[in-house]
């Protein structure tokens, strides 16, 4: 696994409580397996903004354009959210 999305999905599996080394990435839907509220995902979607915008190699590793434009930046976690974040709470 791409040692960014490592650090991505440990960050993620962190706000929920989650054990990262007990979820398989390889399932089909493992994001299904827990949920987080709006404030979660929130805290998530900073968090991987700020992320990508100081991190080059995850940049040019992980986006189709890289770039440091903060839209560009929300718009790579918006996408990244809505593939592989968890289920979100009502």
């Amino acid at each position: 696994m791409n040692k960014h999305i490592k650090i991505i999905l440990l960050k993620q599996c962190k706000i929920v409580g989650a054990d990262y080394n007990k979820i398989d990435f390889k399932k089909e839907n493992w994001y299904w397996d827990y949920q987080w509220n709006r404030n979660q995902e929130q805290e998530f979607k900073l968090w991987l903004t700020d992320y990508m915008k100081k991190n080059k190699e995850a940049r040019n590793k992980l986006m189709n354009i890289p770039s440091i434009n903060k839209i560009f930046l929300e718009k790579f976690a918006d996408q990244f959210i809505l593939n592989y974040s968890w289920r979100t709470k009502n």
